[in-house]
């Protein structure tokens, strides 16, 4: 029989053994995923002068001041040991009361104009930096929300944005990004006007001097590369998991999920996930940690035998070559001032190297978020209306095995009312992501009254489509504001005529601002919310407002009973005389008023043709609606 000891052994070597199985998983993740976020790099002599060029047109004042505050820093530094110099020889030769006064009060004058001009400027660039920041920030912002509509649903495009992201606003401790690259370039500018004026000082009494302290901080500066390089790494492999950690973060505080974390007591659950990822994230952040450390002992070494020698040297020199108090006080300064100043300048040339890696996701989030919308004019009007064909189109994601939509070839006539109908997972959203261009086809092409849509300009191309998808997001602003997609609307009284078309102008004229009414609660107190059902009514409200020649449903109306959406499609229907008309829906009573219904299974059109004639054909379709009107009879309700 197993005693107490022998099970908590068992149980210690239980653990240690999943603790190793995750270990070698996480490693051989990080490293799949390492290879995954490569982009295209850049040198760092392009990073940086890509970091001074933003620095300079967004704020030609800010890099300006850079300049002069490094000036002044320098001065700060060089100033005091000549005036120590100029008073222990006054004090120890000349003994000229008059100017011993008037060096301290040069000294002190000079000190605090230096001074207050550096410490000025960099607390005006902690302001101003915030300005290019933002800048920074909308130009990310901007791509992202014109990139390929497939790159939001790519792991890498993620991760990519993640990093640009800390590359502008810095990480968790705030030692990384745009921001370091300007004090650091800040710093050695200064750092090189005072090696510059110390350094003269000191080979002017002995070079070996500049030789010791050269040799002992490039060792340094050495090691410092290294351990930054391979922290940067590190670095990458954190993006693994914090992403994940913001993700439960955020979702802890959700109101959509907050049923669902109290009724199916997901909080221990959730925290668990949070700990393990954040455990991780701890376990780089101590290697780094470690790294750092080893290379301070080592400076700190180098430092003792640099002090060493320096001050042995010197106080020989005192002894036996008769260097006078002035020089030895000003070559102790000097070679203290030196010495420090090498040292941040290699520290800082080593930082600002790692920086520009930073610099690099930035531009390469960027370089792969671009998106490819430019193209010819789509004509102004279409006088024998809009005949989509689709020649032998193929989609796959990105990553995936399998095409998604096989080999489609299919017309969609002008201004006819066409159904989509088929089983979940059958591509008929991707099917309509393809021809509103949210997505372009593997191979294949798809035309617009024989021209390619692929040569469109992409944003003249969407002013065609008034799509309404599945996901239904209303923005944050009024209501007025999500169905004309627009600030402050003229137009109110169409507004108000296509909220009455869509069904939901009653619920609209009970609130008190009726449509001007805010669709949230966190930016204005009186703000409302809108059900499943409401949301999707807005969103046909703002399909019709838009009046495009073509409208696309793709299942808008699923919170809605199978009456409810037949009589909503055909009075959409009505409203839409004249337009091509698409609808998708997986209730295929809702349909039969379209002059055409395509059946879709497994990513390809096995039937299609009116309701009449697939019914009569007995196939796939007819077998689908038979099962459906059974189940609606069931239910009561008419089919």
């Amino acid at each position: 029989m197993a005693t107490l000891a022998d099970k908590r052994k068992l149980k210690r070597q239980e653990k240690e053994e999943e603790r190793k199985n995750i270990d070698f998983l996480v490693k051989r993740q990080a490293e799949r995923d390492r290879d995954m976020i490569k982009v295209k790099k850049n040198g760092f002599v392009n990073n940086l002068a890509y970091s001074y060029k933003a620095i300079w047109q967004y704020d030609k004042f800010q890099f300006m001041m850079m300049i002069l505050s490094s000036v002044f820093e320098a001065a700060a530094s060089i100033v005091p040991i000549v005036i120590i110099k100029l008073l222990l020889n006054e004090l120890t030769v000349g003994q000229d009361r008059e100017r011993v006064i008037l060096y301290a009060i040069a000294a002190a004058l000079s000190l605090f104009i230096a001074t207050a001009v550096f410490q000025n400027g960099n607390n005006l660039s902690v302001y101003r930096f915030m300005l290019i920041k933002l800048r920074l920030g909308f130009l990310k912002g901007q791509r992202l929300m014109n990139c390929d509509f497939v790159q939001l649903d790519d792991r890498r495009f993620h991760m990519l944005n993640w990093k640009a992201s800390e590359a502008i606003f810095g990480n968790h401790n705030n030692t990384v990004g745009i921001e370091i690259v300007f004090n650091d370039t800040r710093s050695l500018t200064t750092q090189v006007l005072t090696i510059a004026a110390m350094g003269t000082a000191i080979l002017l009494v002995s070079p070996w001097f500049i030789l010791l302290l050269a040799v002992t901080i490039v060792c340094s500066f050495l090691l410092q590369l290294y351990v930054d390089k391979v922290n940067k790494l590190i670095a990458d492999i954190r993006f693994l998991f914090a992403p994940i950690c913001t993700y439960i973060f955020h979702q802890g505080g959700s109101f959509e999920t907050a049923k669902d974390i109290r009724f199916y007591n997901m909080t221990n659950y959730l925290m668990d996930k949070y700990e393990f990822n954040h455990g991780k994230i701890l376990v780089n952040d101590k290697r780094t940690f470690r790294n750092t450390r080893q290379r301070e002992h080592f400076d700190t070494v180098m430092a003792l035998v640099q002090d060493s020698l320096t001050y042995g040297w010197l106080c020989y020199a005192v002894l036996y070559r008769d260097m006078n108090i002035a020089t030895f006080a000003m070559l102790v300064l000097a070679l203290s001032t030196f010495s420090r100043n090498l040292s941040s300048l290699l520290k800082y040339s080593a930082s600002v190297l790692m920086q520009t890696r930073y610099i690099d996701d930035f531009r390469g989030f960027l370089d792969y978020a671009e998106g490819h919308n430019e193209g010819i004019s789509v004509p102004t009007a279409f006088p024998q209306g809009m005949r989509f064909t689709f020649n032998d189109v193929s989609f796959r994601y990105p990553g995936a095995d399998a095409d998604v939509i096989k080999n489609i070839s299919f017309t969609i006539e002008p201004e006819e009312k066409l159904a989509i109908v088929g089983h979940n997972g059958a591509g008929k959203s991707t099917f309509i992501k393809l021809l509103t261009r949210l997505y372009e086809p593997t191979s294949g092409e798809i035309l617009l009254n024989g021209v390619n849509v692929a040569s469109y300009d992409k944003n003249e191309y969407y002013k065609l489509i008034a799509p309404v998808f599945q996901e239904i997001a209303p923005f944050a602003f009024t209501i007025a504001e999500n169905v004309t997609m627009k600030e402050a609307p003229s137009d109110m009284t169409r507004v108000n005529e296509c909220l009455q078309s869509a069904g939901l102008w009653d619920r609209v004229n009970g609130l008190p601002k009726k449509a001007n009414q805010c669709l949230s609660n966190d930016w204005e107190a009186d703000g409302t919310n809108m059900s499943g059902g409401e949301q999707q009514k807005l969103a046909l409200a703002r399909a019709l407002y838009k009046d495009a020649p073509c409208v696309v449903l793709d299942e808008p109306t699923s919170a809605l009973d199978a009456l409810a959406e037949e009589k909503l499609y055909q009075e959409f229907g009505s409203m839409v005389q004249g337009k091509t008309s698409i609808y998708i829906s997986h209730r295929l009573s809702s349909t039969r008023f379209c002059s055409r219904i395509a059946l879709f299974e497994e990513g390809t059109i096995v039937e299609c043709g009116s309701h009449d004639e697939l019914v009569a054909q007995g196939g796939k379709y007819a077998e689908m609606f038979r099962m459906q009107a059974q189940y609606y009879k069931m239910e009561g309700e008419h089919v």
